[in-house]
């Protein structure tokens, strides 16, 4: 007995080892006495491992050395009795609208983690038992095990990896409708959405467009009778992926300084991901559409990964009104060598050529534009990308060469004018089956109008995905733009459900014609300036694409066409898109530039420079798309992809979003 004292006293005052010693020839006895009450071997040892652990912690308390054994025994008792009381059956409601969302889950975690805990080997549970639900350090768990701290540490991260693989394995098995619920209330109190905001859409995804495998939760919040909107997407594992909400009613009289608006937005990615600033070292900031955009990126090379990282988008008052989370990737593969910029300028100067065009220079895509038509000179390549570890040029998104398929305009073309028609008849609406539910200006001379069909009312539908959503958005409806002052036709589009089984009848001959009426009806002051374009067809395709496009004298004016959708099962137009540009614009054209092509490319490189960078190359083929270093052209005076060369100014025009 007097051995035993002088253990326990050593062991009270914090000799590991004594209690080592102490419990080294009684634990067969206590595993014995826990399978008394219990069936499962892998029970009566955590029912052991849990009293030992209490009893070191309670050791301070006995008094007497004899008593030990019957005392050490009684905690391996009591400790079995209350985990049969944790292990009874918990009956469920069969009406889940009666659960309480929260304890659900928890109850679903617990049998995950048991089940994962249950899949180890003795040896990591027993290390995870004393760290995690004791709360032993790495060092006392050394001493009470014998153990080297290494093998504790190693074991510990061995015993935490293995638990996340079974975790994350017995996650398709929860209920997805609780998981639903709890990301929802989640969302709901991280962005305080009030109670006046209802509900539209509710969707979980497994597989997304995001590609990263994880399952997301998407929710969209609308305040009933305004368009004040709240929505966000969230993982799975409860991390923020979207958000956006409409800043309209935000408060325009208060606009902090950007240092402060710098803060807000750190603040907010700090509170959703902390660490990310450090994560993401590189930081860009600019003003986007009167919003302050704030950008965080991976650096390889000391430069920045594209879609890596966030963009947070804040109001000048301080409100954050959008987030978008890209994440991180592995480093990309370093190349071997970079051919000097000077060598590949030289090589580009070389090899780059310039074709000219007519542009209108859209004040919102073109910096310095003017809204007025320019004659320019500019590149087939709309990226101008290059390599940096060879002299070529990468290929991105190039401009379909627009080939009339025939010379002449199409004033020139056969054909007699149609009758003049009602604006409903143009789009196919008849009143008798639609409603006008939208008439709202959009713009100083342009209105937005829609229709819906009345078909007999639908049953209410459970479905609040996003699919849902937006063919409940566009189901049966027609939507046009109309000049307000004249209440021409600018363009329309009709979602009206088609009839899948009818025959494809019509050729693509016979939906010229039909397209044909159409921009003779709506537009007969821009005959003089239409050509058909040849396009590629096929003949499955339900809808045949009809294109006339803009040319003054043989010059094409850059991206302005009729574009109509013709549905090849009855001949009717489903879709109409027009011009910007109008005849006046064009009758005072010139057609001849001032300067030849090559003092283009050489005015052009004067103004512009080449910059080094990783660009992210998409590949559908691709299961994931690899990042590549390249040269990218840009402008010197805003450092943006130069677009177009004014052919009389030679003045260079960059594009304002990239």
């Amino acid at each position: 007995m007097i051995d035993a004292q002088q253990q326990i006293n050593a062991a009270q005052n914090g000799d590991h080892d004594a209690f080592v010693s102490l419990i080294k020839d009684r634990t067969d006895k206590l595993h014995r006495v826990a399978r008394h009450y219990v069936r499962e071997s892998k029970d009566a040892e955590d029912i052991v491992q849990d009293a030992l652990v209490k009893a070191y912690e309670s050791l301070h308390m006995l008094q007497q050395a004899e008593a030990f054994e019957s005392w050490l025994t009684r905690i391996v008792v009591n400790r079995a009795l209350n985990h049969l009381k944790k292990s009874k059956r918990v009956h469920l409601s069969e009406d889940p609208q009666t659960q309480e969302p929260l304890v659900v889950n928890d109850i679903d975690q617990t049998l995950d983690l048991e089940r994962a805990l249950a899949s180890l080997n003795p040896k990591l549970r027993q290390l995870l038992f004393l760290k995690y639900k004791k709360d032993l350090t790495q060092q006392q768990i050394a001493h009470l095990l014998d153990m080297p701290l290494g093998t504790v540490k190693t074991q510990l991260r061995k015993g935490l990896e293995h638990l996340r693989n079974e975790m994350a394995q017995d996650f398709p098995e929860r209920d997805l409708d609780t998981l639903r619920l709890q990301l929802r209330q989640q969302a709901e109190h991280q962005f305080a959405v009030s109670p006046d905001y209802d509900l539209i859409v509710n969707d979980y995804q497994e597989n997304t467009m995001r590609g990263t495998g994880k399952g997301e939760a998407g929710f969209l919040w609308v305040k009933t009778g305004t368009d004040d909107a709240v929505s966000a997407t969230i993982s799975r594992d409860g991390n923020l992926l979207d958000y956006a909400i409409s800043w309209a009613s935000l408060d325009n009289g208060t606009r902090l300084s950007e240092e402060e608006l710098k803060q807000q937005a750190e603040q907010f990615l700090e509170d959703h991901y902390p660490g990310a600033l450090r994560n993401f070292p590189y930081c860009e900031m600019e003003w986007m559409e009167g919003m302050f955009g704030y950008t965080r990126q991976q650096k390889a090379m000391g430069l920045p990964l594209p879609e890596t990282g966030c963009l947070i988008m804040v109001h000048p008052s301080g409100r954050v009104v959008g987030f978008r989370y890209y994440g991180t990737v592995p480093g990309p593969a370093l190349p071997t060598m970079i051919t000097p910029e000077e060598e590949q300028l030289a090589w580009m100067k070389a090899n780059f050529l310039l074709h000219v065009e007519y542009c209108v220079l859209d004040k919102a895509v073109y910096t310095d534009g003017d809204d007025q038509v320019h004659l320019v000179y500019a590149p087939r390549s709309r990226g101008l990308i290059y390599t940096a570890s060879s002299q070529e040029e990468v290929p991105t998104a190039y401009r379909a060469e627009a080939v009339p398929s025939d010379p002449r305009t199409l004033d020139e073309w056969p054909g007699e004018f149609p009758p003049a028609r009602s604006l409903e008849e143009w789009i196919g609406v008849d009143k008798e089956q639609f409603q006008l539910v939208q008439d709202d200006n959009i713009g100083s001379n342009t209105k937005l109008m829609v229709w819906k069909q009345q078909n007999e009312e639908r049953p209410a539908k459970n479905d609040r995905s996003w699919k849902a959503y937006w063919a409940d958005q566009m189901e049966g409806a027609v939507k046009a733009r109309v000049d307000s002052q004249t209440g021409q036709l600018i363009d329309f589009v009709s979602h009206v459900k088609p009839d899948q089984l009818a025959p494809l009848t019509w050729d693509r001959d016979a939906c010229i014609e039909v397209a044909m009426d159409y921009v003779r009806g709506l537009a007969a002051e821009m005959l003089p300036y239409l050509k058909l374009l040849t396009e590629e067809t096929d003949d499955e395709d339900r809808l045949e694409i009809i294109r006339f496009c803009v040319y003054v004298e043989d010059v094409s004016v850059r991206d302005e066409c009729y574009q109509l959708a013709v549905d090849r099962s009855n001949g009717r137009v489903k879709s109409l898109m027009s011009p910007s540009i109008r005849p006046e614009q064009l009758k005072k054209l010139e057609t001849v530039p001032s300067f030849d092509s090559q003092s283009a490319i050489l005015r052009w490189t004067a103004q512009a420079k080449l910059r080094l960078q990783w660009e992210r190359m998409h590949n559908a083929r691709a299961k994931e798309a690899p990042y590549e270093l390249v040269y990218r052209m840009i402008g010197s005076e805003y450092e943006r992809t130069p677009e177009v060369l004014d052919a009389h100014t030679g003045k260079l025009y960059e594009n304002t979003f990239y």
